[in-house]
């Protein structure tokens, strides 16, 4: 009987200890900031608003290692002690007390930069228009945004990933070993870099496509459509795309592609090669 009643216990214990409601543990505002770094597997929503600020809630112990500094303009949001953390990136091995966090920030003014790294995830919840806009990304991090600007450059790094849509004169993504989706993209000039097994999904239009590809990576992009193209593939790697006009196709080590639109195409090709222009 004993033992009984003290498996109720720890029962009602574990699900009152889930069921513990979220608070906002921090609220505050900072002064004028362009660019964020995030790191320690946090996840932030990012919004505009009047004011900068930021708010974080959680249980009540998830917020004590949080650390939130302004310097030089830019916004740090990590975690206290993050060296000690000594973690292997992916999504597995994200502590549950984080995942709890909820932080939000507000800014007054469109945001520069974001660097994201040890399984952190940033999106932005509303619309970030600007002249040009950084994105770095390391060690299973994740960005989301919708970006209108002239310029965008995205490096991302060791199994990250980014969701990007809008408006963008000049796209430049760099990708190694990482995954990557630009939607609704509308551009004059993409120039894709895809390395290690890399993936990349497209849909939109642009004027001018460059794509150089390796290392068994793959791009999927049949609905984003070029007017003129040049594609150099190597490593095994597997192509999908449009190109209306004209196309300079540089193709080896048994790489895979296919391109519709019917472009006037210039190739240089091994025979190891599959190739369907269509």
């Amino acid at each position: 009987m004993t033992k009984f009643i003290l498996t109720i216990f720890l029962l009602l214990s574990v699900t009152a200890l889930h069921s513990q409601p979220k608070i906002t543990i921090k609220e505050k505002s900072l002064p004028i900031f362009e660019k964020i770094i995030v790191a320690d597997m946090l996840k932030v929503t990012v919004v505009r608003g009047k004011e900068n600020s930021i708010k974080v809630t959680a249980d009540d112990d998830g917020h004590k290692s949080l650390v939130i500094k302004v310097k030089a303009g830019v916004l740090s949001v990590y975690q206290n002690g993050r060296a000690q953390l000594n973690f292997t990136p992916g999504p597995a091995n994200i502590h549950k007390a984080i995942i709890d966090q909820e932080i939000v920030i507000t800014t007054a003014q469109p945001i520069e930069r974001i660097t994201i790294s040890g399984n952190a995830f940033v999106k932005f919840s509303d619309p970030n228009t600007l002249k040009s806009f950084g994105l770095r990304a390391d060690d299973s991090s994740d960005f989301e945004g919708t970006i209108s600007c002239e310029t965008l450059s995205a490096h991302l790094t060791k199994n990250s990933g980014a969701d990007i849509s809008g408006k963008i004169q000049k796209l430049k993504i760099v990708a190694d070993s990482s995954v990557a989706r630009i939607y609704n993209v509308t551009s004059d000039v993409s120039d894709i870099t895809l390395t290690n097994k890399s993936r990349l999904n497209a849909s939109g239009k642009t004027g001018v496509f460059m794509l150089n590809i390796s290392g068994e990576s793959r791009f999927e992009g049949i609905g984003y459509e070029s007017r003129d193209a040049k594609v150099d593939a190597a490593g095994r790697s597997d192509v999908f795309f449009k190109a209306t006009t004209t196309l300079v196709l540089n193709a080896k080590e048994r790489s895979h592609i296919v391109c519709t639109g019917l472009p006037k195409v210039t190739q240089n090709v091994t025979a190891d090669c599959k190739i369907k222009i269509r």
